[in-house]
């Protein structure tokens, strides 16, 4: 029984050690060469589960798993094996040890053997032949200010570069991140730099622009890349029975992994006291502002821009509090950022362009934009301002009384309301007692119709047909006709201007241009609250089409909006 029990342990062992495979490529290699780690299972449909959790204390990976499945025929049976692979640098020199790694496979969990891995110091130091730096211009900044940033690889002329692997430029927390510079193809400089009595080859792997904010840490992260190195083979002694040619002379490559040193960056305190109207701006600066007309008929729309040219932190901030004067309806000004891209510094124009619109005739000043921002190189605070600009607003005549003037109809039906009203007094004839008592009668009937108004007002509230209440009873009547008839190529402005004759005609208004501040005061209270914010919304949304156009109100039908919402305010202002 003992023979059989021993028996059938081996067959397990052999069963087990046959499932999976774990093995490198080599147990010895030099600082900074690659190894390859695998995992190998036997005669199994799916890859094996495997856990590196344990390997990572001493060796980066740097690539990994790869697939490789390979089947075989023999003596008619078929042998299934599945391959994954990984690539490893081990992090410092000395005697490492991948540990016994965890495998989980058909639902069963194994564990490898310790693999005993020797890393020896470069013999021929190939960290001072070639490696990799990132270069930054300065290690102490201002926030906001320009760090630039260059990862270069150094190398010995005497040293061949097969191949090299694209990098990826990390992460860098507590910065704004510009790119500058990044290489299509690997290109050294045509002078070599010397470092310590050794001249070297540079090559630039990119260029970033760096701006400190203000945040705990600021740290240059060190960047990893993976370069393929021509070597010799040794020579083998010359065999005389073989042709020299096929001697063993040909180079033979092997992989480095290049780490570059993490730097740290000190950030300095702006000076105090700091200006109140400072946003951010960190650089070199100048600052302007232009209207596209001085000269500009009331509510016609005109565009003011303020523009700041310079070098530093450009898009990175904003404009102080802009105050327009009251009488200007402004709109939210599109930011414009333009960067020049061919400068190691940051240099550009950023643009502010508003859409104002007057809504009062007159000399308007549009008062100076100021600004301070801190400049690196003088250490102080610096204040730039645009003038001051005059804008000379006509009346414009003609849109008043095309909106809102009392037109030829309404003329028409004034003159129909008077034809029939006389002016001289009826010369009543005497015919004795019915006479007298049908004169009484007609008195009597006169006086009631002339007291009866007033009763009706007082007792019920209800008017006689005046011209002014025909005016408020006809205003939807008439602003419906005109966006159904809609005469204008310009649906937004049709519909504006029917919102602002029914305004006009349903309140009796005088001749008057309406602003939005004018018509939340007019509607205030008197329709609900979320039908004037709609309202608002609409004017304006329309004003923008009108005037700045925007791709936002693409889609919006204003005839069919201005309808709906002109039915619903009538419904509630009766």
């Amino acid at each position: 029984m003992i023979k059989s029990l021993l028996i059938i342990i081996l067959l397990s062992s052999h069963v087990v050690s046959k499932t999976f495979n774990i093995f490198v490529d080599k147990n010895q290699l030099m600082e900074g060469e690659v190894l390859t780690l695998s995992v190998q299972s036997f005669d199994n449909d799916e890859f094996p589960k495997v856990f590196l959790d344990e390997v990572y204390g001493d060796f980066d990976v740097l690539s990994g798993p790869s697939q490789q499945t390979n089947i075989q025929w023999v003596n008619g049976k078929m042998n299934n094996t599945k391959t994954l692979s990984w690539k490893l640098v081990p992090k410092r020199s000395g005697t490492l040890f991948i540990p016994a790694i965890k495998v989980l496979l058909d639902n069963d969990t194994f564990f490898g053997e310790e693999i005993k891995i020797v890393v020896g110091n470069n013999s021929y130091t190939d960290n001072d032949k070639i490696f990799i730096v990132a270069d930054i211009d300065k290690n102490e900044a201002y926030p906001g200010e320009q760090i630039t940033l260059s990862y270069n690889l150094y190398k010995s002329p005497d040293v061949k570069i097969a191949g090299i692997d694209q990098f990826k430029i990390p992460e860098f927390k507590g910065f704004w991140v510009e790119e500058i510079f990044t290489p299509q193809r690997l290109q050294y400089n045509s002078k070599l730099v010397n470092i310590n009595g050794v001249s070297y080859q540079v090559a630039n792997l990119g260029q970033r622009a760096l701006f400190p904010m203000l945040s705990k840490t600021h740290k240059i992260p060190s960047v990893s890349v993976k370069v393929q190195i021509e070597v010799e083979k040794k020579r083998r002694r010359r065999d005389p029975f073989f042709d020299p040619f096929f001697d063993s002379f040909f180079s033979e490559t092997k992989t480095r992994l290049l780490n570059s040193k993490e730097k740290n960056i000190t950030l300095k305190r702006y000076p105090e006291p700091i200006p109140k109207d400072f946003t951010g701006a960190v650089g070199d600066f100048s600052m302007k502002a232009i209207v596209d007309t001085n000269i500009t008929k009331q509510n016609d729309a005109i565009t003011y821009k303020i523009q700041l040219f310079g070098t530093g932190n450009i898009g990175l901030f904003q404009l102080p509090k802009v105050e327009f004067p009251k009488t200007i309806e402004v709109f939210t000004p599109d930011e414009i950022v333009e960067k020049d891209d061919f400068r190691d510094k940051m240099t550009g124009e950023q643009i502010w362009e508003y859409i104002l619109i007057p809504r009062e005739t007159g000399k308007i000043s549009l008062p100076p934009i100021s600004m301070s921002y801190f400049s690196p190189a003088s250490a102080n605070w610096v204040r730039i301002s645009t003038e001051s600009l005059i804008l000379s607003v006509e009346r414009d005549d003609k849109n008043l009384s095309s909106n809102f003037g009392i037109g030829k109809k309404e003329i028409e039906l004034l003159n129909k309301d008077i034809r029939f009203i006389r002016n001289n007094i009826p010369n009543f004839k005497k015919m004795g007692d019915s006479g007298k008592n049908t004169n009484i009668m007609i008195y009597s009937i006169s006086i009631f119709m002339l007291i009866l108004p007033k009763l009706l007002a007082k007792y019920s509230g209800y008017r006689l047909d005046t011209e002014g209440g025909r005016r408020m009873r006809n205003a939807y009547k008439k602003s419906l006709k005109i966006l159904r008839q809609n005469n204008s190529m310009d649906h937004f402005e049709t519909a504006n201007d029917a919102l602002h004759l029914y305004l006009v005609d349903r309140f009796n208004l005088q001749e008057k241009v309406l602003d939005k501040t004018s018509i939340e005061l007019l509607l205030d209270n008197k329709i609900s609250s979320g039908l004037q914010e709609k309202l608002l919304e609409i004017i304006e949304t329309f004003n923008e089409a009108r005037f700045s156009q925007s791709s936002n109100v693409n889609g919006i039908d204003p005839i069919r909006e201005m309808e709906e919402l002109l039915m619903s305010i009538d419904k509630e202002l009766k």
